[in-house]
């Protein structure tokens, strides 16, 4: 996004109302668009924001642009827009608390991740995969730590896997909050 389209913190301010304790943003002003600004799009008061199905994440559309809802409480709150990347401490992408908002870089940020990739669905948890057919213990248990990955063991059961997975996180991933 260009720096001279960006909003700024003042226009935010102006046309949005950010409430801290609970993570959320209402319109201060009216909006109409349609032939003659007919339709009346949200009156002040309302609360601002959509749920995007694909990710859980809230967005506003201010001034034709869409945002990040997070990204409007970063700014609304600091008067900076975010130069690294917002985590979600408790991992759940709708609660834009600023308490539950840091700005971190991307390995602190992907080190806080809370559930596997769900085009690997082998296991439920992250970090177990099933083992090949065949062998002994038909899980195991794997961890990325700086670029590699560190093998945990081979388990029989899938919760074994993925409690040696969290005892690992914990020990080597900073960024984790679980």
């Amino acid at each position: 996004m260009s720096a001279p389209n960006r909003l700024s913190a003042e226009r935010l301010r102006h046309l949005l109302t950010y409430r801290p304790e609970s993570g959320c943003f209402f319109w201060n002003v009216e909006s109409r668009s349609g032939f003659k600004q007919s339709a009346i799009n949200h009156m002040p008061g309302d609360e601002a924001g959509t749920l995007r199905k694909s990710d859980g994440r809230i967005v506003i559309r201010v001034d034709g642009r869409t945002y990040l809802r997070y990204r409007l409480a970063w700014l609304w709150v600091t008067g900076k827009w975010p130069t690294r990347e917002i985590d979600h401490m408790d991992g759940d992408p709708s609660n834009d608390r600023i308490s539950n908002l840091r700005e971190v870089s991307r390995v602190l940020n992907q080190q806080n991740i809370r559930s596997p990739v769900k085009t690997k669905k082998s296991s439920q948890f992250l970090g177990v995969f099933a083992n090949k057919p065949g062998r002994a213990a038909p899980w195991r248990a794997a961890i990325q730590d700086r670029g590699r990955q560190i093998y945990l063991g081979a388990f029989m059961t899938e919760m074994e896997a993925h409690e040696a997975y969290l005892s690992a996180k914990r020990r080597l991933h900073e960024g984790c909050t679980i």
